[in-house]
Parts: C-alpha cells; sequence; structure tokens
C-alpha cells in the first residue's frame, strides 16, 4: 500500500515524495516518512490528499489496507469533481524528467 501511495503521489504532482539533492537525502525522507505537498497540490482535493496521507503512513498498521484505499472518499468521488488538468500537468513533469535523465542519444535519432 506504500507504493500504492508512492504511485498515486506521482500521478498527481508529476514528482515522486521523497526527494533530495544528495542521494542520502531521499533514503532520510523515506525513513522518516517526510514528504511535501507543494503548490502543485493546490488543485487537489483534500480528499485526495487525505489519501496519499493514510497510505503514506511509516506504521504499517496506521497505513490504508487494500480494501480501505479501495472503499476511500477519494476513490469514490463521481467522475464530474475531477480535475483532468492535473493528470495532464503531472504527464508533462514526469515526460521533462525523463527528458533530462535520459536524454536522446545521437544514435537515437537514426
Amino acid at each position: 500500500m506504500w507504493s500504492a501511495g508512492c504511485v498515486t503521489f506521482l500521478l498527481l504532482s508529476g514528482d515522486v515524495p521523497f526527494i533530495g539533492t544528495t542521494q542520502k537525502e531521499p533514503f532520510r525522507a523515506i525513513v522518516s516518512g517526510k514528504y511535501d505537498l507543494d503548490e502543485r497540490w493546490d488543485e487537489v482535493s483534500d480528499e485526495g490528499k487525505q489519501f496519499i496521507h493514510d497510505l503514506l503512513q511509516l506504521d504499517p498498521k496506521k497505513r490504508l489496507r487494500a480494501e480501505d484505499a479501495l472503499n476511500h472518499s477519494w476513490m469514490k468521488l463521481p467522475d464530474r469533481e475531477l480535475n483532468p488538468r492535473i493528470l495532464e500537468d503531472s504527464c508533462h513533469r514526469i515526460r521533462d524528467f525523463n527528458r533530462t535523465m535520459f536524454p536522446p542519444s545521437d544514435t537515437d535519432s537514426n
């Protein structure tokens, strides 16, 4: 369920929940359970933010179980309340990240 929280975080923000400027910082963030909901999260509903919070609980006993996640209020929101632009923006950020991490080589263009 922790992984589902990480993937949902990525889909909603276009970034991973645990980041850092050094190789050790993401690991420290994971162990401490610290992540930020920055300005990209302003358009995400309170239910969506709570869903992430409930999945990224360090204590597995406090973390949502699969059945509870499927029955979470955010998962039950009607389609008309979903903001498709959030996913679009996230896709653009993920693409930009991939281009930065894996720039095309000269041999890729042939």
